[in-house]
């Protein structure tokens, strides 16, 4: 943008984005800081910055800053740069650049200019020089007194009306051609079309201009090709567009891409602008983007490569994931096969112990023998008690017995320090090109980090607002994944989550 040195009413437009997700607009903000620096002077914070909001519902986050401070360039310079820097607590940081101009110095070196380096007939150097030598000759007259010399001159003017009458009106008629307007070729004019012609031509086109063009076709409003505009695939991705109406040039509305085709130059809106119905034939201006949002992508490989030993707090998924590595190289440390032998020979000892129960039972004598070794009384008591400890080993001791066997039998056959290097060897690629399966945490729930990641990526590419409820779909683009709930319609400082 250009500025004549020493304007101070002009403005320049910026749009306030989120600080955090670079894409939600920011309305109502005041007491902007705003620094300045022109032809590479240090920054100075301006003094009383004016910045203006230009229309909240119509133009949403678009700004508009008084260039009305430090706006005269040194003596001598055509042009100087100067660039805004403008912050709020509620906005990610805006850049500004203009260029000042002046024609000062073009004027210094016309009315400096040796008249004797300019003869040409008909020159307008030649015509001043003419005019000086005529004066000169006037007053060298020959006339010896005064009243001689004014009737010479007296003589010389009438003279000189008599020709302007006849000559001169031609001339004027000649210089103004045969169709000359008052209101278009006049010097005031043409002077103002060439100021407008500096300040909006070639070279004060705006640096973040990337392309001003019409819509060609348009299949919704959120999708439509360009009737110019790069053969770059991704060339305008994150850009700003701004859309004017043909029909009323003072309706706008503001979008960002989030995709672009160069070969059928075809722009997709990472949302509808829903300001007014877009057509073809529409003016499309696309502004470099101030900076782009993080992608799924990025935010994943910052996760995924965080340090653990940086999160050790109890309940969270950096403690428990740290927690899962120390159990894993524990048992790596674990003699698991001595372990095994262990249980091994206890089974061993225990089937020994039975065979020599065995071998007792065999060897005792007969009932006719037992008769006589005891009363009535006392073999009924023993007889309870061994059909007791006979009731206790047939229904537990055998199934205790089989299930350790069938443990000890498995453990032979299972490689386990095989499993653990396994568990061990799990690449980044095995991590990174698995598809995850879409679960959500219930609100107030502990998530897993499956969970964490969908709704981290499905707040930052499908959500919406209303009021101050933000719902946050899944995958699919309509079923609802979680909702959310701002303290503020227009101006939220923090969010809770409802369900």
């Amino acid at each position: 943008m250009k500025i004549l040195s020493g304007t101070t009413d002009q403005y320049v437009y910026f749009v306030a984005v989120d600080a955090t997700d670079f894409t939600t607009r920011e309305t109502a903000l005041s007491s902007f800081t705003v620094y300045r620096s022109r032809n590479g002077a240090a920054a100075a914070a301006m003094t009383t910055p004016t910045i203006n909001e230009t229309d909240a519902t119509n133009m949403p986050g678009v700004y508009e800053l008084l260039l009305d401070e430090d706006m005269t360039i040194g003596a001598g310079n055509l042009s100087e740069q100067m660039v805004f820097h403008v912050t709020h607590a509620g906005m990610a940081p805006v850049t500004l650049e203009i260029e000042l101009y002046s024609l000062d110095p073009v004027a210094d070196a016309v009315l400096d200019e040796a008249l004797s380096g300019h003869s040409t007939a008909g020159s307008l150097g030649k015509a001043i020089t003419d005019t000086e030598t005529d004066a000169a000759a006037i007053l060298v007259d020959t006339s010896t007194t005064l009243d001689g010399k004014i009737n010479t001159i007296d003589t010389n003017v009438d003279a000189i009306l008599v020709d302007t009458s006849t000559t001169l009106d031609g001339k004027l008629n000649d210089i103004q051609g045969g169709t000359f307007n008052t209101s278009t070729d006049s010097l005031e004019a043409i002077r103002d079309r060439g100021d407008a012609a500096w300040t909006t031509g070639a070279g004060g086109t705006p640096p973040q201009l990337l392309q001003s063009t019409t819509i060609a076709s348009l299949s919704s409003q959120t999708s439509f090709t360009l009737t110019a505009g790069s053969s770059d695939n991704d060339a305008y991705n994150g850009a700003v567009v701004i859309v004017t109406d043909q029909s009323t040039s003072t309706q706008k509305a503001v979008g960002s891409i989030s995709d672009y085709v160069g070969s059928t130059k075809t722009v997709t809106l990472s949302a509808d602008p829903g300001i007014f119905t877009m057509a073809v034939g529409d003016t499309i201006d696309i502004l470099a983007a101030i900076s782009n949002a993080p992608t799924a992508a990025t935010i994943a490989d910052a996760v995924l490569d965080e340090a653990l030993s940086g999160h050790t707090t109890a309940g969270t998924l950096g403690k428990a994931v740290a927690d899962i590595e120390a159990d894993t190289n524990e048992l790596q440390t674990d003699n698991i096969p001595g372990t095994l032998t262990t249980i091994e020979g206890k089974v061993d000892t225990v089937d020994t112990v039975a065979d020599g129960i065995k071998a007792v039972t065999d060897n005792l004598p007969n009932s006719g023998a037992l008769s006589s070794l005891a009363t009535a009384s006392a073999l009924a008591t023993v007889d309870t008690n061994v059909d007791s400890i006979l009731t206790d080993t047939g229904t537990t001791l055998p199934a205790t017995l089989a299930t350790i066997l069938a443990d000890t039998n498995e453990l032979q056959t299972d490689d386990v320090p095989g499993l653990i290097a396994a568990l061990n060897n799990i690449s980044a690629a095995d991590i990174l090109t698995t598809a995850l399966t879409e679960s959500y945490a219930a609100d107030g729930a502990a998530p897993t980090l499956s969970q964490l990641l969908f709704l981290v990526q499905q707040m930052l590419t499908e959500k919406s607002i209303s009021g101050t409820t933000m719902t946050v779909k899944r995958l699919d683009g309509s079923t609802t994944a979680a909702t959310l709930t701002l303290n503020d319609a227009t101006t939220p400082t923090s969010v809770t989550r409802t369900t």
